[in-house]
């Protein structure tokens, strides 16, 4: 899920944060990519592998691209393509972990967890976690 400053995460399917996504998505391309995929460009240019880390794909990879693929479920990949544009190398960076094999495989796989932007996916979801928690 990608969460922002008041625990407002479009990735998280109540109705609350349904009908706020489109604020919390201005909030995101104004306030947060500017500042994290700045960073994450800037650290991607001093990369020689291409990769966040090191030499190879590690976790760090894999956990930033289930936050654009979380995007991605939410939002369309044209739009999230729009959205990372101004940072290539991390658009660039993207490109490189999907096509991975393994990662590849994964995301085409019935093994990868289907995304809460489906609204029965995302109610079943929401319904589970919250008796899971007692706060239903």
């Amino acid at each position: 899920m990608v969460c922002f400053s008041g625990n407002k995460c479009p990735g998280w399917p109540s109705e609350e944060a349904r009908a706020g996504l489109a604020k919390s998505i201005e909030e995101l391309e104004s306030k947060w990519l500017p500042r994290y995929a700045g960073a994450l460009e800037r650290q991607l240019g001093q990369s020689s592998s291409g990769f966040l880390v090191g030499s190879r794909i590690s976790i760090a990879d894999t956990t930033l691209l289930r936050y654009t693929e979380e995007l991605s479920d939410w939002l369309g990949e044209a739009a999230t393509a729009k959205m990372l544009a101004p940072w290539p190398k991390l658009t660039a960076w993207r490109a490189k972990v999907k096509a991975e094999p393994n990662v590849a495989a994964f995301l085409k796989s019935a093994h990868r967890m289907p995304s809460p932007a489906d609204k029965a996916t995302g109610d079943t979801y929401y319904k589970e976690v919250m008796t899971s928690l007692g706060w239903a």
